[in-house]
């Protein structure tokens, strides 16, 4: 059975489930509540999201980042 893990880059909160989904909205909606005021200063910091920052929004970019963070193991 496939079993995803995120770990919040910001504190010690992990979450694992076998739905990606699960996984993915759960730990936005943890970092957009918990970590908002420091992942919007990151955002608006980085070069890179500036043209993204005219359409997109701060729950997309929480999002598009944990792309790269959650993990998957196979049992």
């Amino acid at each position: 059975m496939t079993k995803y893990i995120g770990k919040c880059w910001y504190c010690e909160y992990v979450i694992e489930g076998s739905d990606y989904r699960t996984v993915h909205v759960t730990l936005r909606d943890h970092i957009l509540n918990e970590h908002g005021e420091e992942v919007r200063k990151k955002w608006m910091g980085s070069e890179k999201m500036k043209k993204a920052r005219r359409s997109k929004t701060l729950k997309w970019y929480v999002g598009w980042l944990l792309s790269f963070k959650i993990t998957r193991e196979e049992d």
